[in-house]
C-alpha cells in the first residue's frame, strides 16, 4: 500500500478505496514515473497510470493503473501498465536437470523526455 499512496496519495481529488485497492483519480491526472529494478530505469507513459471505467450511471471513473493487496502489505501490482512499457523476456529455467536458471529481461521502449497524454507519442 506504501507505494501506491506514494504514487496516487499526493494527486489532487484522489481517494483510496481499501476494498478495491484502487485509488480514484480525476481523469486528466498526469504522473511522471519510473520503476528502477537491478539498477535500470523503465519510464511509464503517463497515460498508461491511469485507467478508466463506467459508473453505472454511464459516466467516467478514472483510477490507478497499479492496484495494491488488502493494505496490509507493501505489494503493488504492475500488471500490464507496466508491461506496455517495455519489452519482456521470461524464462523459467530447467525444469528436468535445473541447468539453467530462471530469469526476466525487460527493455523499456518508452522515451521519457516526450510523455504527455495531450502527445501519445513517446514510444521507440
Amino acid at each position: 500500500m506504501a507505494y501506491a499512496k506514494a504514487i496516487y496519495g499526493s494527486v489532487p481529488g484522489s481517494q483510496f478505496f481499501q476494498s478495491e485497492g484502487i485509488y480514484t483519480v480525476p481523469c486528466d491526472t498526469e504522473i511522471s514515473l519510473s520503476f528502477v529494478f537491478g539498477g535500470i530505469e523503465y519510464p511509464m507513459h503517463p497515460i498508461d497510470t491511469v485507467a478508466a471505467t463506467t459508473d453505472g450511471n454511464g459516466g467516467v471513473v478514472c483510477y490507478s493503473g497499479f492496484p495494491v493487496g488488502d493494505g496490509s502489505t507493501e505489494d503493488l501490482l504492475l500488471g500490464d501498465s507496466f508491461l506496455r512499457n517495455v519489452y519482456s523476456v521470461f524464462d523459467y529455467g530447467s525444469f528436468f536437470n535445473e541447468t539453467s536458471k530462471p530469469y526476466i529481461q525487460l527493455l523499456s521502449v518508452s522515451i521519457l523526455s516526450s510523455f504527455s497524454k495531450k502527445n501519445t507519442d513517446g514510444f521507440l
